[in-house]
């Protein structure tokens, strides 16, 4: 099975909802949610996103609210993109000052959402060298690559398919990784991205 990222889309209006899953789904899961506390409710619930495309424009809970009741939440933080048509300096310098990781304003084009997000998710998932570099025991190269592939969500059985290793192999693999990095849950790998 191929690990696909994942994409939660929030905006009130239904037919853009339908227009960013029909771009994403071909190479992301796609979940949409029609407003900030739906949002809120879906992550509470414990679904997890790579990145969240929101908008700003929205009743009862803005785009900027939703964003600081996501920053409020336990767990990792995923990238949040601004999609809205909301123009002008003043919004996107207060988007990325409160945490946005990008501002696309609306309309848009398909081809530079998708580059966007490709763009983003490829930095995302980044481990951070400096992190590794200063532990008391170095990760090896096969270490490493576990790491990688657990930063980027990938089951056991998924990290074996793409190193072409035995899965008791990589169950090894992964428990040093966590035991070098002194971390007790995998999705903790978080924190030694970038």
């Amino acid at each position: 099975m191929i690990y696909k990222d994942h994409i939660l889309v929030v905006d009130d209006d239904l037919t853009l909802l339908e227009q960013a899953e029909q771009i994403l789904s071909d190479n992301y899961l796609v979940s949409l949610a029609n407003s900030g506390e739906q949002a809120i409710k879906y992550l509470k619930s414990g679904h997890e996103a790579d990145l969240i495309l929101l908008d700003i424009l929205m009743p009862n809970m803005d785009g900027f609210q939703t964003l600081k009741a996501i920053q409020k939440l336990e767990g990792w933080m995923p990238p949040v993109i601004f999609l809205t048509s909301v123009c002008g300096i003043d919004s996107e310098i207060k988007g990325l000052d409160i945490g946005a990781a990008d501002y696309i304003t609306k309309p848009f084009s398909p081809q530079v959402l998708l580059a966007r997000l490709k763009a983003r998710l490829n930095t995302r998932d980044r481990l951070d060298y400096d992190k590794l570099r200063a532990l008391p025991f170095p990760l090896t190269e096969s270490e490493y690559k576990v790491a990688k592939l657990l930063a980027r969500s990938y089951s056991n059985e998924e990290i074996a398919e793409d190193m072409h290793y035995a899965l008791d192999t990589v169950k090894k693999l992964v428990s040093r990784v966590l035991e070098k990095l002194d971390i007790k849950n995998r999705k903790e790998i978080k924190l030694y991205l970038r």
